[in-house]
């Protein structure tokens, strides 16, 4: 397909970010070599002509985002840069950065938040301040990265040429990633990636008052990752395990991370890894909740424990993001206390005990 191909499906797909990028901008993007991965923007534009639904969501959850973010003239600067960012040629990482912050201040206004972007500096600080029912609360945005010797291999792989087959022959190579890391001797796939979600990125620091970690999950690293990951006991292939992303947030040192794992009427099998690091909140007070921004589902995390609470005023301009799925969050609300949520916690812990204690880990 040709790159002018490429511009006209955006242009009908997508008018919004079209809009924000010239013609010339287009084919830059798109000429960039990939590494592990595509060029952020330029992943969103073959998105355009594309079936695969992750890519098309996070195309069109964008596109919203920037038609939200264009109607308030004073955010139209911050947006622009962030665009510019977003096409970066090499830094990768900073351009996907760029493209969560823009859905998540898109996804906010569109929710009835005020958002106004902070001021950005050489330290780390939160991205937005949010006010809604007479209540500010900041809000700083992660997109996580795939492990970095992951990367490189899967890098390597996409470079490699296989031998050409003898006719009537065809060549199949595989290779299989693992973006929170490859497991070694004692670690498991789910510990892996609970570690990286649980993981603050250096030097980052949490505001004074309320304070939300919104984890935009929409890069291409991370199209394996769904909502289900954020439940604590779930079944994958005839097996259980822990929801590594709810292990990543709620876990313990001592939390039975599953991976394989059959129920026994009686207890079999070896014993169940432990997860050996606390997760997000248990390490850290300052942040009232995370929000999980898959491309077709958000879910609100609040922390059982936090130095200052999500408050209930807001709770309508939470509900109300761009598919919020309040069956699969975890929430104080409609509950005037956290007694409730740290109850459905411990529960939950209670559960990946005991099905650690009767199930045949492979």
């Amino acid at each position: 397909m040709t790159d002018s191909e490429h511009i006209d499906a955006l242009k009908k797909v997508a008018p919004h970010l079209a809009s924000r990028l010239s013609d010339e901008r287009v084919r830059q993007v798109l000429s960039v070599t990939g590494t592990h991965k595509a060029q952020p923007v330029a992943r969103l534009v073959r998105a355009a002509t594309r079936d695969f639904e992750f890519d098309r969501l996070t195309l069109l959850n964008t596109d919203t985002a920037i038609k939200w973010a264009t109607r308030n003239e004073g955010i139209r600067t911050w947006l622009d840069r962030k665009i510019s960012t977003a096409c970066n040629e090499s830094a990768f990482e900073n351009s996907a950065a760029a493209l969560a912050e823009v859905r998540a201040l898109g996804a906010l206004l569109e929710a009835g938040f005020e958002v106004e972007p902070l001021s950005e500096s050489r330290d780390p600080t939160p991205e937005f301040e949010v006010s809604a029912g007479g209540e500010k609360v900041r809000v700083e945005v992660h997109c996580k990265q795939m492990n970095g010797e992951e990367a490189e291999r899967l890098a390597k792989f996409y470079a490699s040429t296989s031998e050409r087959p003898a006719k009537g022959n065809v060549n199949v190579t595989t290779h299989i990633a693992h973006p929170g890391g490859r497991p070694r001797q004692g670690e498991n796939v789910g510990q892996n990636v609970a570690h990286k979600f649980a993981s603050i990125k250096a030097g980052a620091r949490q505001a004074e008052g309320p304070s939300i970690l919104w984890l935009d999950l929409q890069d291409e690293d991370w199209w394996a990752i769904g909502r289900d990951y954020a439940h604590p006991l779930i079944s994958a292939h005839d097996a259980l395990m822990t929801g590594p992303l709810w292990a990543g947030l709620y876990g313990r040192r001592s939390t039975p991370i599953l991976e394989g794992a059959f129920a026994e009427r009686t207890t079999t099998g070896r014993p169940a890894l432990r997860m050996g690091f606390p997760g997000l909140f248990q390490q850290s007070a300052g942040w009232s909740a995370a929000i999980l921004a898959f491309p077709r589902d958000t879910l609100i995390l609040e922390n059982p424990d936090p130095s200052a609470g999500i408050p209930l005023s807001i709770a309508p301009e939470l509900l109300s993001l761009p598919w919020v799925r309040f069956e699969h969050s975890w929430m104080q609300w409609p509950h005037q206390t956290n007694r409730s949520l740290r109850q459905r916690i411990a529960e939950a812990h209670r559960r990946l005990r005991g099905a650690a204690s009767r199930s045949h880990v492979l």
